[in-house]
């Protein structure tokens, strides 16, 4: 999946946000070689070089005249690590080219050299404790891939795993670079397929922290918008299987916040699909630093099955009214759907009484209902087979757990 996700993203616009709200963003876009107006790179010393140097250079500026890839990176970040292999073949490659690779971490020497133990890296290595290289660069997180040209302007910054053996030989050589995200500082307000600068690209991602307490979600036509939700509700919506969080404190935190999500595609395309799914969670992981793990556990769930035909059904159609709303009290929850899919059912269910629902229905047409209860398991229940014919019943399932986890260790 990891190959088909980036294998995706080459083809799209990419939208990261950190917590901060301000974050950066990303295009696929292609680099002109005859661009003269470049940002000049940070020139800075290599005070504490941790493994041998191999260049025998004492700053960045002492690569004039070479190209440079300049890499920053953290022993205890995934991606990271991830793609030390990837860089290293880069590196034997083209050593004997007129490129330098250079990496720079936040860590005190003495770690960095203990990681190497077990996970070489090839190329030149400088530790940034003070994390002046850092700030000087916008790094707000990592990993981040800065190509820097013989004049030492940047070219672009990336993420490691999107470089290609054709894209360092474009570099070097002075050649256009093709179809690669570049990642840089961007305004507030994205206007999305309305701006012309993106009107090329097929998809859209784009996340923000908020403070907007009213909610909305938006969804079809290959547009999915979640406004003022928080994480636990989100990942709700596009994990596609029963599941449970595992409640730590760093868990509980990070699900809590809330934000605005934006998917966008230029084809017709539900958000249901795998593939989406999978691509709406990486750009959650990238942009939030986390890691979203699974396992499976026995758990204690409720499963749904259909015991009469209480609800209208009608097969599905562009050519039909759909309605799907529902309103809520302290006490109570009342459901009116029209010509809406079974699963909004279940996703409002699943919200209000915070428990875990295996649908067994087989329900997979547009439904007509009204259902009013009480907002405890046990009216619910009452209410699902008098009023729908439905029956909820308790039972123990193995089920995902799922794990939320920083990408760097404490």
């Amino acid at each position: 999946m990891r190959n088909l996700f980036i294998g995706l993203i080459i083809l799209i616009s990419f939208f990261v946000y950190g917590c901060n709200g301000k974050g950066t963003e990303s295009k696929v876009q292609n680099y002109s070689a005859q661009n003269t107006t470049l940002s000049k790179a940070y020139d800075f010393e290599f005070i504490n070089i941790v493994n041998e140097n191999i260049y025998n250079v004492k700053k960045l500026s002492d690569f004039h005249g070479k190209y440079v890839i300049l890499e920053f990176w953290h022993t205890t970040c995934k991606p990271c690590v991830d793609n030390i292999p990837h860089l290293n073949e880069f590196f034997d490659k083209f050593k004997d080219k007129n490129i330098a690779f250079v990496s720079v971490t936040d860590e005190k020497a003495d770690t960095v050299k203990k990681f190497l133990k077990s996970n070489p890296i090839k190329g030149l290595i400088v530790s940034d404790i003070t994390k002046d290289v850092f700030n000087k660069y916008g790094v707000r997180g990592v990993p981040s891939t800065f190509l820097i040209n013989s004049k030492g302007e940047i070219v672009l910054k990336t993420h490691p795993s999107f470089l290609t053996q054709k894209n360092i030989e474009d570099f070097i050589e002075g050649r256009n670079i093709e179809n690669i995200p570049s990642f840089y500082e961007s305004a507030n307000n994205i206007k999305l397929k309305s701006d012309k600068k993106f009107s090329n690209a097929l998809s859209y991602f784009y996340i923000s922290e908020t403070e907007n307490t009213a909610t909305s979600k938006k969804y079809g036509n290959g547009i999915l918008d979640f406004e003022g939700w928080s994480l636990r509700e989100i990942l709700g919506n596009i994990i596609d299987e029963p599941f449970v969080f595992e409640e730590t404190e760093f868990s509980r935190q990070i699900l809590s916040r809330k934000y605005s999500v934006k998917v966008e595609f230029n084809h017709n395309i539900s958000y249901k699909d795998k593939n989406v799914r999978e691509f709406i969670k990486k750009g959650i992981e990238l942009a939030l630093n986390i890691r979203i793990n699974k396992t499976y556990e026995l758990k204690e769930v409720y499963v749904l099955r259909k015991k009469a035909n209480l609800i209208k059904e009608t097969q599905n159609s562009n050519n039909i009214k759909r309605s799907f709303k529902y309103s809520f009290s302290d006490t109570t929850l009342e459901i009116i759907s029209e010509n809406s899919e079974f699963d909004s059912l279940i996703d409002v269910i699943k919200k209000k009484f915070s428990i875990v629902i295996i649908d067994e229905t087989g329900m997979n047409n547009l439904y007509t209902y009204n259902l009013k209860t009480k907002i405890n398991v046990s009216d619910l229940t009452k209410a699902l087979e008098k009023q729908l014919g439905l029956v909820l019943s308790k039972e123990k399932r193995k089920i995902a757990v799922i794990k939320i986890e920083s990408y760097f260790k404490d």
